[in-house]
């Protein structure tokens, strides 16, 4: 019988592999939801690039959002 063939032992291992520190920390903007959804050219906007790019799941997730944000003003469209 002959031998099989094996793949050598990797020399790299993530283990031994030093950790480095970032020389910036990184810092991020406040990220308030509910104000994006209260803007209507933005929600507009999403709303059509949605669906130029025919994702209908994405249309719903926006526009639900933004109806949990703007319910009541919403409800005054409705019964007007």
């Amino acid at each position: 019988m002959t031998k099989k063939k094996t793949s050598r032992k990797r020399k790299f291992c993530f283990e031994d592999a030093p950790i480095l520190k970032s020389k910036k920390k990184a810092s991020s903007l406040p990220h308030k939801p509910s104000q994006f959804f209260k803007d209507h050219e933005k929600v507009a906007q999403a709303l059509l690039e949605s669906l130029e790019e025919n994702d209908a799941g994405a249309f719903l997730e926006i526009l639900d959002a933004c109806l949990k944000v703007n319910r009541a003003q919403a409800a005054s469209y409705i019964t007007t």
